[in-house]
């Protein structure tokens, strides 16, 4: 090995030590979600099929407080 390659390389040794560490990836942002449920009853149908409805929502929204 050369001369320059060996300086070159044991700079590049130096560096990397010397070097801080990368920065972990920032967290993932704080959702607070909320669920709720309904039974819906529509009681002026009187046909064959079920008239009863079950309603599931779920809201999701990034919290600003905790970032």
């Amino acid at each position: 090995m050369t001369t320059i390659k060996r300086a070159a390389v044991a700079a590049l040794a130096v560096a990397a030590v010397a070097a801080p560490a990368a920065p972990t990836a920032t967290a993932a942002p704080a959702y607070k979600c909320a669920s709720s449920t309904k039974g819906i009853d529509d009681s002026s149908y009187d046909g064959p099929w079920p008239d009863n409805w079950k309603v599931a929502v779920r809201t999701c929204a990034h919290d600003f407080r905790a970032s």
